[in-house]
């Protein structure tokens, strides 16, 4: 009995960080700081995404698209600098002083997106915290999967996890990159006209059902005053 009751003392202060990731992604706004609510996404709406490090240990890690998904997303870096061809803008101190962020295309995974490679001990900066931040943007219309890999990715492989977007047609008729009366004005101008074609009447026809109605009233007002990149 004490042998049983010691064997399971043991397992119980094990320790678990075999089965931990080093990192973490969240989604924001624009802006960086306001924390993404997993709403759908117009076409031409930005976002960030951040890449938090749980250990001060050097590691690289990727953000991508692949296939068709490429399609749907973009994923792009902050503050390119041809002279050190890296996106200076998109780490932070805590991913060392040598960090570098770099476009990636791989034709033979299919695959565009953005590679991210933090310092090292030895040139200083490395720590727990906000690693890396990079842009997504909505394209298309549709479901888009960004793939993260952590370490050194194989991209033929299976990621770390995914990133899941919603985009929706754009409210943003005029392009101008906010929704405001502007658009409003257009879905005024073709109130109760019928569309023959799918996002006809300049796009004012939001549920593809061939007229502007009070359906595409109510899909326009969710996105009052929302901001768009084109």
């Amino acid at each position: 009995m004490m042998k049983k009751l010691l064997l399971l003392f043991i397992i119980s202060v094990m320790p678990t960080a075999v089965y931990a990731t080093q990192f973490t992604t969240r989604v924001c706004e624009a802006n960086g700081n306001t924390l993404f609510d997993n709403r759908d996404i117009m076409v031409g709406t930005k976002l960030t995404i951040i890449v938090h490090s749980n250990l001060a240990e050097p590691n690289a890690c990727d953000l991508v698209l692949k296939g068709i998904e490429r399609e749907y997303g973009l994923v792009s870096g902050i503050g390119w600098n041809d002279e050190t061809w890296d996106y200076e803008g998109s780490h932070f101190p805590a991913a060392g002083v040598m960090a570098f962020v770099y476009d990636i295309f791989d034709p033979v995974n299919d695959v565009n997106g953005i590679s991210m490679v933090s310092g090292d001990p030895y040139t200083g900066g490395l720590d727990v915290g906000d690693w890396f931040i990079v842009n997504y943007t909505a394209l298309k219309v549709g479901d888009c999967n960004v793939a993260f890999y952590e370490n050194f990715a194989d991209f033929g492989g299976e990621p770390s996890h995914y990133i899941h977007f919603h985009h929706v047609p754009t409210r943003n008729f005029n392009q101008d990159t906010i929704v405001n009366f502007a658009d409003y004005s257009v879905l005024a101008r073709w109130w109760q006209q019928n569309c023959e074609n799918p996002g006809g009447c300049d796009g004012a026809d939001l549920d593809d059902s061939n007229d502007v109605d009070i359906d595409d009233l109510m899909l326009f007002c969710d996105y009052w005053l929302e901001k768009t990149e084109y």
